[in-house]
């Protein structure tokens, strides 16, 4: 059973669109590449403690040619 969310996904165009998110105050990580998977991510912790962060993850597909082949549509 399902006790707590610890994340929830913003699919973005582009990691350009975390500029938005700062604006309205979030403090993201800097870019995160997932390499062999095509992916890019930026996130922002909210909490007091590792132990009750959630993160807001903001996800891009940044080399299409390179999503494994059970990943080509999102």
């Amino acid at each position: 059973m399902l006790q707590r969310i610890d994340h929830l996904v913003a699919p973005v165009p582009s990691l350009d669109a975390a500029e938005a998110y700062e604006r309205l105050g979030l403090a993201l990580t800097p870019r995160t590449v997932h390499t062999g998977r095509g992916t890019a991510n930026r996130a922002a912790f909210i909490g007091r403690s590792a132990a009750d962060f959630v993160y807001l993850e903001l996800l891009t597909v940044e080399a299409p040619a390179a999503l494994p082949a059970s990943r080509a549509v999102y």
